[in-house]
């Protein structure tokens, strides 16, 4: 103790004391104006916005992933019509080479066969080449190596549903992971505005203590050591009105950077919907007209292979039958890895099967005034 305080040491004796203290203290804050709770919730908004935005880059992911794959298929089912189309054009090789040897044709003929030859090879080696880069692709996409990657073994390519599924509409669209992050981006923003506007209210705390204190500490646990303490409190912003303006008018234009980007996100949704539903409906009759001339093709290919069975005409008729049938097949082969690419498309337009964690959450237009906010 000083000696010259407001009691000196000299006249209680002693300058040095001991003071024993236990207790236990408890604030509270009164969050009557929701500051605490405007920033919790916008904390998990943003959590959720972060949740979907991963879902819908997972999302892209699988779409390529599901497209590159089907694209080999492709590739592959047309290597193997490009096998049977070289056959084809080798046979009407050593045709055209004996006729012209015979002096029954001119040299051009044969020249045409081997350029004709030559194409066919060209495009196996391009397929050949196509097929390999998607494996590389899928590779990539997967993390490993091309060394690593599981052999893949060629098949049917899968059928496509024609039309649009029965339920499409803004409800389906809504469940694109984008338009969801979106939706909660806005969410978070407006309880980042609620929580800049309660910050304009007091503050109240109450503070309150129990314990034991004695300068006797063989008596520190005695009822006479017993202390109490409840301390209310107010804090005002009086002076930190225009700090509190600058982060409230901020707020607001992170709530209407928000607010565009949702609007943006769902005019971009609705326009891929609706591109790759025209793309599909395009593919589809597409595919219809080459089923078409797919079906022709074979006819007159079945009419040759029959005459010259019957010895009526030689094999170049069926040759040249057969590679033209073999061609259309290539086209409708073709058209059916477009029709699977734009089904994989329409699937990730119209969000992929992602469902987020609180569906029934409202939009932004349904709970609050957010001026210039579409719902999807």
């Amino acid at each position: 103790m000083s000696e010259h305080g407001l009691i000196p040491a000299k006249f209680l004796g002693f300058t040095w004391y001991n003071q024993a203290d236990l207790g236990v203290q408890v604030s509270y804050d009164f969050d009557w104006w929701g500051k605490k709770r405007f920033a919790i919730e916008s904390a998990i908004d943003s959590a959720r916005a972060a949740e979907a935005e991963r879902s819908a880059s997972s999302l892209s992911i699988q779409s390529v992933v599901a497209d590159t794959y089907f694209g080999w298929l492709t590739d592959e089912a047309r290597v193997t019509l490009a096998d049977r189309l070289i056959a084809a054009r080798e046979r009407a090789l050593r045709i055209a080479e004996l006729r012209v040897k015979q002096g029954v044709d001119v040299p051009d003929t044969a020249l045409q066969a081997r350029a004709e030859l030559a194409a066919a090879r060209q495009q196996k080696v391009a397929l050949q080449g196509s097929a390999d880069i998607r494996r590389a692709s899928l590779a990539t996409l997967v993390g490993v190596s091309p060394a690593d990657l599981p052999a893949l073994t060629p098949r049917p390519l899968p059928e496509v549903a024609p039309g649009l599924p029965g339920d499409v509409g803004s409800n389906l669209m809504a469940r694109r992971p984008d338009i969801a992050a979106s939706r909660w981006q806005v969410e978070a923003a407006l309880r980042n505005t609620d929580a800049a506007r309660a910050q304009f209210f007091p503050d109240v705390s109450l503070k309150a203590m129990a314990g034991l204190s004695s300068i006797d500490v063989d008596k520190v646990f005695t009822g006479s050591s017993r202390v109490f303490s409840l301390t209310p409190a107010i804090n005002l912003p009086i002076f930190e009105g225009g700090a509190l303006e600058a982060a409230h008018g901020v707020s607001r234009a992170q709530l209407d950077a928000a607010v565009a980007q949702y609007n943006a996100t769902v005019a971009s949704a609705a326009r891929d919907v609706a591109t790759q539903a025209l793309g599909a409906q395009q593919v589809a009759g597409r595919r219809q007209q080459q089923a078409d001339t797919v079906d022709a093709t074979d006819r007159l290919l079945a009419s040759a292979q029959a005459r010259a069975k019957r010895g009526v005409r030689d094999d170049r008729e069926s040759l040249a039958t057969e590679a033209s049938a073999l061609q259309q097949q290539d086209a409708a082969i073709d058209l059916h890895g477009q029709a699977l690419s734009t089904d994989v498309a329409l699937i990730k337009s119209l969000g992929g099967g992602y469902c987020a964690e609180n569906p029934a959450s409202p939009s932004p237009t349904s709970t609050h005034s957010t001026d210039g906010a579409q719902s999807p």
